[in-house]
């Protein structure tokens, strides 16, 4: 399903995952809110974390979406559909 979004996306798609990798392929595409050059910080420790958990050196992985983490969403979804 991945290559079905990144396929469809225009500029004025509005993409929303928790899928750093996707995120990556989107931004690639002409994403905004990701650019081009904090994506490749935010895949390469994805990658790390993901590798880490591999090995099993690390459980877990991000921390639980809260309120504040609800409204900084809302505000940043509602400037992107107003753009």
């Amino acid at each position: 399903m991945p290559d079905g979004i990144v396929e469809h996306v225009h500029e004025v798609s509005i993409v929303i995952t928790s899928d750093i990798p996707l995120a990556a392929r989107v931004v690639r595409a002409g994403g905004c809110i990701f650019n081009e050059n904090s994506i490749g910080q935010a895949l390469a420790m994805c990658n790390v974390l993901e590798d880490l958990r591999r090995q099993g050196n690390m459980i877990g992985g991000s921390r639980p979406f809260c309120g504040k983490d609800h409204s900084a969403f809302l505000s940043a979804l509602d400037l992107a559909v107003q753009r």
